[in-house]
C-alpha cells in the first residue's frame, strides 16, 4: 500500500508539473536582458506590492498599514500609504472556537474588571464577578455540585478591562470543556503584571541628583520584590531598563550585520578577552547508540545519511556542560555531534570543557562609537555587580545573557549558569578566526560578537529608562515627555505595570488523563516577565542549534483539543504560547503576536532516548491565520513558530515579518508529517546569520510510528479542510491538499489506526504555496540545514533567495514547481547540494530559477536592493566573468532611503550568477547522484553553467555527458513584469 501511495503521489506531481510549465516557460520567453540593464528596483517594488496584495487577500479583516510600512513601500517605492483602518473584529473563527463539542447545557459565567464584585457577585450577567480566578472557582464549584452534570460546557465571559493575575492559573483535567472568551465586541486583557502603587510619592533621586531628572519611588511593603520588565498601562508601552548603549529593544537592531549595530551595542573588539572556564577533564556521561547496527535495541536500522553520525543517536549530560546547562541532556554535549562547526562542540565534550565564557575583560582605553568616554573611564570606579551582559554568539546564531557576580575595574565575572540561552559553544580564534577581524596568529581567545550591558543604575540616563534596587526596594525612573513644574515636583508619570509572571495560564494534564477542549477566545495577553535569566532552565531540546526554556505565557501540557483563537499577545517577554509533551489538536488561530521577548509559539516534546512512539509530543497542532511581527526582542534565537520534538503540525496562512532569526524553525524531524503552506514571510534573519526564513535541522534520529500510520489523528486535518472548503469566499487553491488528504486517509485506513513497525523514517513534511522574501541575508527561502531530510518543497515563490540547499548529510527531499528569484548573495544560486547514498538522492524538478536580477550583491543586514545604494562597501559587483571592476570607499553607515526607484549603479566583484547550481555528483550513471531535470534557468548572459564536482558544464553538456538536466533550458533574464506575472500565477 505504501508503494501505491508513492506511485500515485509521483503521478500527481507529473500532472502538476506539466501545468506549471505552461504557466512559466511558454509565457516566459527570452527577453535578452543582461544584469547591467536590469531594472532591479522595479522588480523589487512590484514584488513588495504583490506581497501586500496577498496579505490583504489572506487576512482581509486586517489593517494593511503596518504591513505596508514593513514592506517599505513608501520609503523605497514612493507608494501612497493606505488610508483608514479595517480593524480586526471580523476575524472568522473556526468551529473549534465557537462550538462546544460536549453534550448538556452551556453555563455562562460573567466577569467585569470594572463593574464586577468577587464577594457579592454571582457570575450572572447582571452581577458579574471581578476576577478570572473567582470565575474559575465558581465553575469548579458548579461541577462539584449535584447539579454540575447538567452542564456539559462552561464559558467564562470577560467584559473589557484589564484583569491582573497575581499567580499562575493552573487548569487540570477537571476543568475540561471550558472556554474563557471575550464578551462580543469587547476587548478584555489579562496581565501578568502588578500595578505600581499610585498612592506613593515620587521623589528626586538622591543617587543621581536633582538635575538628572531621575525620580525614585519607595516600594517597600508593596509586595513587589523584583522588577524585570516595566510597562505603561495606557498607552501600552515598554520602558527600558537602564543600559549602555541606549536603545529601544522594539525598534533598534544590533545583530552582527545590522547596519546601525554600533549605535546600540559595543563592538566585539572592545573586549580584550572573554574569560574561558577553568574546567578541564570534567567529562560527562555519553549515551551513544549506533542505529546502523542491525542488532541495535530499537529494532529498526538507520543508514541513509552520508554523515555517519546522523545515523547514530547520542547525547551527553553532566560534566563541564552542567556548569551552563545544568543536568539536562544535550546533543551538543555528546561525543558524536556533527555538522557545521560541530567539531568545536565535540572537542569540548570529549575534553570535559565548555566554551561559554565565565567573564570578560574589556579594554580600558576602548572608546565605543556612541560615547566620548572610554570603557575604563565609564566603569572602572563602578561596581557593576548585578548587571546583565547581552552578547552575540561567535557566529551570530544566538544571544547569550550573563549576570555579573562581581566586577573589579575592567574584569567582570559571571554567575554560574549564565549564558545557557544558546545551545552551542562559542568558537576560539584558532577555530574560526574569520568570525573576528581582531584575531591574531596563534590566538586562542574566545570570539564574541557585539554586546551591551543593562541593569546598571549609573547608566540610567535616557528618557523612561528605569532601574530597580532589590535591596532598597526602590524604583528609579527618568522623566520622559511628562510635564515638569519644578525640580521638586514629581512629573505626572503614567500608571506603570511591573511584569511579574512569566506564565499566566497553564493547562496541565497527562496523556492518560488530559485536559480536554479548553479554549481562550478573543482575549489579550500582556505584561509578562522576561525569562532569559532563568539559569539552568535553558537547554538544547534536540539536534538543532537552538536552546529553549520550557514554558510560555500560555502553556499547554497534557491537553487535547481547543487552543487559542482570535487573541492578542502584546509585550509578553518570554514565549507567548508553549506546547509541551503530550498535546493533541491544539489550535493557535487568528491571533496577533507583537513585541514578544522570545518565540510567538514554541513546542518541546519528550522521548525515551530515541523512541518517540510513546506519544509524549505535541501532534496535530494547527497554527493558522496568525499575524506575527517583532518577536525575539531579547533572545534572538526565536521564531514565530519554533518546533522541537513535535509532529504533524499545520502551519498555514500566517503573516510573519520583522524577526531576528527564522520565521519558522524546525529543530528536528521527529515523526514529520508537517504541512507548511500559504504563509507570507519577509524581513526575517534581520540580526543573525547562517539561517533562512524557514529553517530546518535533522541531526538526531527519532523512532516513530507516524509514517507507518500516516496520521495518528486525522481529525484536525479534516476539520480544517472541511471548514475551508465550506467558506466559498476563500479562493485558495487546495489541489495539493486534496491529493494529500485522500491518499493519507486511504493509508490510515489500512490498519485502523493500529501501530505498524516503528521506523526512523519520518512522514514527509510538505512546504508549499508560500511567498517568502529571504532578504537581510536569509539565504534560501527554506534553509534545509544539517541533516534535513524527507521534505517536499513545491509551488513556492522565493524572492531574493537562493534555491535548494542540502549540506551535511541531508537526503530524500524533493524540490519542484518553485519559482526562485535570486538576488546575488553568496553564490549558491538555484541549488547547492552535497552527496547521497544510492536511492536517497534529492530531486530538483520543473523549477523556474531566475539567477542574478541585480547588478549588486545584497549582503546580510540589507533588507532591500536599495540598501547597497547607500552602503556600497557591503556589496560587490556582478559581472558576467566575475572579475573585480571597481572598489568604492567605505561609507558611514547612516542609511537613508533612495530618492526614487530605478536602476542600481554597478559596483563590485560578486558571485558569477551564470553558475546556477552546484552538486557533488551529477552523473546519473553513478548511484546516489543528485537528480535535476525539466528546469528553466535564466541568467545574466544566458550562459547557464552547472558545477558538478570540480567541473563546469553547460546545460547541453550536462545532458549529453551526464544524462543530467534532461528537458532543462536556459535563457536571458526575463523582464520584471514577466517575473511578477509568474509569481501571481504561482501563488493562491
Amino acid at each position: 500500500m505504501v508503494t501505491i501511495f508513492w506511485v500515485l503521489a509521483l503521478a500527481l506531481v507529473d500532472v502538476s508539473v506539466a501545468r506549471i510549465r505552461v504557466n512559466t516557460v511558454e509565457n516566459g520567453g527570452i527577453d535578452g536582458l543582461s544584469t547591467d540593464e536590469y531594472d532591479t528596483m522595479r522588480l523589487e517594488c512590484d514584488m513588495r506590492r504583490l506581497m501586500l496584495q496577498k496579505a490583504k487577500t489572506l487576512q482581509p479583516w486586517r489593517d494593511p498599514s503596518p504591513i505596508f510600512d514593513a514592506l517599505q513601500l513608501h520609503t523605497l517605492c514612493q507608494d501612497a500609504k493606505p488610508v483608514g483602518s479595517i480593524g480586526r473584529s471580523s476575524v472568522p473563527l473556526p468551529p473549534a472556537a465557537v462550538e462546544t463539542g460536549a453534550s448538556g447545557e452551556v453555563l455562562e459565567i460573567f466577569v467585569s474588571a470594572t463593574e464586577g464584585d468577587d464577594a457579592e457577585g454571582d457570575g450572572s450577567e447582571g452581577r458579574p464577578f471581578a476576577s478570572v480566578r473567582r470565575a474559575l472557582d465558581a465553575s469548579r464549584a458548579v461541577r462539584g455540585s449535584g447539579s454540575g452534570s447538567r452542564f456539559g460546557f462552561i464559558e467564562i465571559i470577560l467584559h473589557s478591562g484589564i484583569y491582573y493575575i497575581s499567580s499562575t492559573l493552573t487548569l487540570s483535567p477537571a476543568d475540561s470543556n471550558l472556554r474563557i472568551r471575550n464578551f462580543p465586541g469587547e476587548h478584555p486583557w489579562i496581565s501578568g503584571g502588578i500595578p505600581i502603587p499610585t498612592n506613593r510619592t515620587w521623589l528626586p533621586s538622591a543617587f543621581h541628583g536633582p538635575q538628572s531628572d531621575v525620580w525614585e519611588l519607595d516600594l517597600s511593603g508593596s509586595g513587589i520584590e523584583d522588577i524585570e520588565s516595566l510597562f505603561s498601562l495606557s498607552p501600552h508601552k515598554r520602558l527600558t531598563r537602564a543600559r549602555f548603549p541606549n536603545a529601544n529593544v522594539e525598534t533598534d537592531q544590533w545583530g552582527y550585520a545590522s547596519l546601525y549595530r554600533n549605535r546600540f551595542s559595543i563592538p566585539g573588539e572592545g573586549v580584550q578577552e572573554w574569560t574561558k572556564s577553568s574546567l578541564r577533564g570534567d567529562v560527562g556521561e555519553f549515551i551513544e547508540i549506533d542505529l546502523r547496527d542491525p542488532e541495535n535495541p530499537s529494532g529498526s536500522v538507520k543508514n541513509d545519511s552520508t554523515m555517519i553520525n546522523y545515523n547514530i543517536w547520542g547525547v551527553g549530560r553532566g560534566g563541564a556542560c552542567a556548569s551552563v546547562w545544568g543536568d539536562n541532556e544535550s546533543y551538543w554535549c555528546s561525543n558524536i555531534s556533527d555538522g557545521g562547526w560541530a567539531e568545536v562542540d565535540q572537542e569540548m565534550a570529549v575534553k570535559g570543557m565548555v566554551q561559554i565564557p565565565v567573564g570578560l575583560t574589556f579594554y580600558e582605553d576602548y572608546v565605543p562609537p556612541t560615547s566620548n568616554l572610554s570603557l575604563g573611564q565609564r566603569w572602572n570606579d563602578i561596581d557593576l555587580t548585578g548587571g546583565i551582559i547581552h552578547a552575540w554568539h561567535s557566529q551570530s546564531w544566538a544571544t547569550h545573557m550573563f549576570r555579573l557576580s562581581s566586577s573589579n575595574k575592567n574584569n567582570l565575572s559571571f554567575t554560574k549558569g549564565s549564558g545557557g540561552q544558546g545551545g552551542r559553544n562559542w568558537c576560539r580564534c584558532d577555530q574560526c578566526g574569520y568570525a573576528a577581524s581582531w584575531c591574531k596568529e596563534n590566538d586562542t581567545r574566545l570570539i564574541g560578537g557585539s554586546w551591551y550591558i543593562e541593569n546598571v543604575i549609573q547608566e540610567l540616563d535616557s528618557p523612561h529608562e528605569w532601574f530597580f534596587d532589590k535591596v532598597a526596594q526602590t524604583l528609579y525612573l527618568k522623566r520622559g515627555n511628562e510635564s515638569r513644574i519644578s525640580p521638586e515636583v514629581p512629573p505626572n508619570f503614567p500608571q506603570l505595570i511591573a511584569g511579574s509572571l512569566d506564565t499566566i495560564l497553564t493547562i496541565e494534564g497527562t496523556q492518560g488523563n488530559p485536559v480536554v477542549n479548553f479554549s481562550l477566545v478573543g482575549i489579550g495577553i500582556r505584561d509578562t516577565s522576561p525569562t532569559y535569566m532563568r539559569e539552568f532552565e535553558w537547554a538544547a531540546p534536540s539536534g538543532g542549534d537552538w536552546a529553549m526554556r520550557k514554558g510560555g505565557a500560555i502553556t499547554f501540557k497534557g491537553a487535547e483539543g481547543g487552543g487559542v483563537f482570535g487573541c492578542k499577545f502584546v509585550r509578553v517577554d518570554g514565549n507567548a504560547v508553549f506546547l509541551q509533551d503530550y498535546t493533541r489538536d491544539i489550535w493557535i488561530y487568528g491571533s496577533d503576536f507583537e513585541w514578544v521577548g522570545e518565540s510567538a509559539v514554541a513546542t518541546w516534546g519528550s522521548t525515551i532516548k530515541y523512541d518517540s512512539t510513546g506519544g509524549e509530543q505535541p501532534r496535530g497542532s494547527v497554527f493558522d491565520r496568525n499575524y506575527i511581527h517583532d518577536v525575539g526582542l531579547y533572545e534572538k534565537q526565536s521564531s514565530a513558530w519554533g518546533q522541537a520534538k513535535a509532529a504533524l503540525s499545520i502551519i498555514s496562512r500566517n503573516i510573519i515579518f520583522n524577526l531576528p532569526r527564522a520565521g519558522i524553525n524546525l529543530n528536528d524531524m521527529l515523526g514529520g508529517g508537517n504541512m507548511i503552506f500559504h504563509n507570507l514571510i519577509w524581513n526575517t534573519c534581520r540580526e543573525s546569520g547562517d539561517h533562512g526564513p524557514i529553517n530546518t535541522w535533522d541531526r538526531m534520529p527519532f523512532l516513530s510510528n507516524i509514517r507507518s500510520r500516516i496520521l495518528q489523528r486525522i481529525q484536525p486535518y479534516n476539520t480544517l479542510f472541511d471548514w475551508w472548503m465550506s467558506r466559498k469566499k476563500d479562493t485558495i487553491n487546495f489541489e495539493p491538499w486534496i491529493d494529500w488528504r485522500i491518499l493519507s486517509s486511504d493509508i490510515a485506513d489500512m490498519g485502523s489506526g493500529e501501530i505498524k513497525v516503528p521506523s526512523f523514517v519520518p512522514q514527509v513534511t510538505e512546504i508549499f504555496s508560500n511567498f517568502i522574501f529571504a532578504n537581510y541575508g536569509g539565504s534560501q527561502g527554506v534553509d534545509n540545514d544539517d541533516g534535513s531530510s524527507w521534505y517536499s518543497i513545491h509551488r513556492n515563490v522565493f524572492y531574493a533567495a537562493d534555491g535548494f540547499k542540502m549540506d551535511y548529510g541531508g537526503h530524500d527531499s524533493k524540490f519542484f514547481q518553485n519559482l526562485i528569484i535570486v538576488v546575488p548573495y553568496d553564490g549558491q544560486n538555484c541549488f547547492n547540494v552535497g552527496s547521497f547514498f544510492p536511492e536517497h538522492a534529492h530531486v530538483f524538478i520543473n523549477n523556474t530559477c531566475v539567477s542574478g536580477v541585480s547588478s549588486m550583491t545584497i549582503p546580510s543586514g540589507c533588507g532591500s536592493v536599495a540598501c547597497v545604494e547607500e552602503f556600497p562597501e557591503k556589496s560587490s559587483k556582478i559581472s558576467s566573468d566575475g572579475e573585480i571592476q571597481e572598489i568604492f570607499p567605505n561609507l558611514v553607515p547612516d542609511y537613508e532611503p533612495v530618492s526614487s526607484p530605478g536602476q542600481l549603479r554597478v559596483g563590485f566583484e560578486g558571485p558569477n550568477m551564470n553558475i546556477v547550481g552546484s552538486a557533488e555528483s551529477c552523473n546519473q550513471k553513478i548511484p546516489g547522484s543528485f537528480i535535476s531535470n525539466r528546469n528553466c534557468y535564466f541568467s545574466p548572459n544566458a550562459n547557464v553553467t552547472l558545477k558538478c564536482g570540480d567541473r563546469m558544464f553547460s546545460i547541453s553538456e550536462a545532458q549529453r555527458m551526464l544524462n543530467f538536466e534532461l528537458g532543462s533550458t536556459g535563457g536571458f533574464l526575463p523582464n520584471p513584469e514577466k517575473i511578477v506575472l509568474w509569481a501571481r500565477r504561482m501563488l493562491p
